[in-house]
């Protein structure tokens, strides 16, 4: 299985910025055809986009609270409100699960 892997050396993922062409560059590598010194470099980089993704959900909050503040003069109210914003955006819900 790792005999000739077509990738010859995967660290340049360590240079490529999270983003697009990191996104297309990892959706265009064959897992099964990466030597297991290469799965490293893919791993760091998988975890470098989740890391970027993360950052933009945040962004995305932030952007939302900031809205609801703008708009509600009652500070607790706009706390509440950014809250369930982002929950219904989300899909979150203050309820615990009905199975045990």
């Amino acid at each position: 299985m790792f005999d000739a892997s077509p990738y010859p050396d995967l660290r340049i993922l360590d240079q490529v910025a999270p983003g697009p062409a990191l996104a297309a560059a990892l959706a265009g590598i064959d897992a099964e055809a990466v030597t297991p010194e290469g799965r490293g470099a893919v791993m760091r980089a998988h975890q470098r986009m989740a890391a970027h993704y993360s950052s933009r959900m945040y962004a995305d909050m932030v952007a939302i609270s900031l809205a609801v503040h703008q708009r509600e003069e009652d500070p607790a109210r706009a706390e509440h409100a950014s809250a369930s914003e982002i929950q219904q955006a989300l899909h979150l819900t203050r309820h615990k699960p009905d199975h045990p």
